[in-house]
């Protein structure tokens, strides 16, 4: 009796399992990728909602400072600045759920600490530095 065959079955299955292993690096790859894609993406959209920070409080203090009129201005100007981001994803096919602040936290809570603090916090370091700048520039550059 003559087995023919065996080889073709032997190859098609070792061919199956060579292939099903090529597909699911490249999956990986993909979907390693998108993560990549979409982590780039919402940090970009969040630097782009902290831009419109507060000029004075910067020019002041520098301090950033968001400012916010609303309450749901942030979400939106989020979905705004990464919607561009999602329209030309390509190979990564991307959707945004929903978008939720989590906590918001205000300069003026706590009765003004944090902004108390933070205002401590550059006159110890800012101001002192500036003023070693204007009177002693070269022992300046020793610090």
């Amino acid at each position: 009796m003559h087995n023919n065959g065996h080889i073709t079955v032997f190859l098609s299955l070792t061919l199956l399992c060579i292939v099903s292993l090529m597909c699911g690096l490249l999956e990986s790859a993909r979907a390693a990728g998108t993560r990549w894609y979409l982590k780039i993406a919402a940090d970009s959209a969040m630097d782009s909602v902290f831009s419109r920070y507060h000029r004075e409080a910067w020019d002041k203090y520098r301090i950033f400072l968001l400012e916010d009129k609303s309450g749901n201005d942030l979400e939106q100007k989020w979905r705004e600045y990464i919607a561009p981001y999602m329209e030309h994803s390509g190979w990564y096919g991307v959707d945004i759920e929903g978008a939720n602040v989590l906590n918001r936290d205000f300069i003026t809570s706590a009765g003004g600490k944090y902004m108390k603090q933070e205002i401590l916090d550059y006159m110890k370091y800012g101001i002192l530095i500036t003023y070693q700048m204007r009177q002693e520039p070269l022992q300046c550059l020793l610090i």
